[in-house]
């Protein structure tokens, strides 16, 4: 498989504003974890609407990449409220970044 591409503010931007989001738990086991991961979804690292990410544990996300379970199955816990807010907030930050040419 070849190397996936992340957006440039990958690390610094969009992952922790997801950790946050989900206040640094699991979405699978619902444990709190240091070193969480924001697993895509649908597999497509370019996709990073809010409704394709989700904050898992190294473990979790190890079965998700695996396949050993479906995304259907974990409870997702927004609103679609929610939801559009934190795209929105995701599509400000990023436009923000790219006005200063970050």
């Amino acid at each position: 498989m070849g190397k996936k591409i992340y957006p440039k503010h990958w690390r610094s931007v969009i992952a922790p504003i997801i950790r946050l989001h989900y206040s640094f738990s699991c979405q699978v086991c619902q444990s709190r974890k240091a070193s969480l991961h924001v697993h895509h979804i649908n597999g497509n690292p370019a996709d990073n609407s809010f409704h394709n990410l989700i904050p898992l544990c190294p473990r979790c996300h190890r079965k998700a990449e695996s396949g050993q379970f479906s995304f259907c199955q974990v409870p997702r816990c927004l609103s679609e409220r929610e939801v559009n807010a934190s795209e929105v907030m995701l599509q400000q930050v990023e436009a923000m970044l790219r006005a200063e040419g970050k």
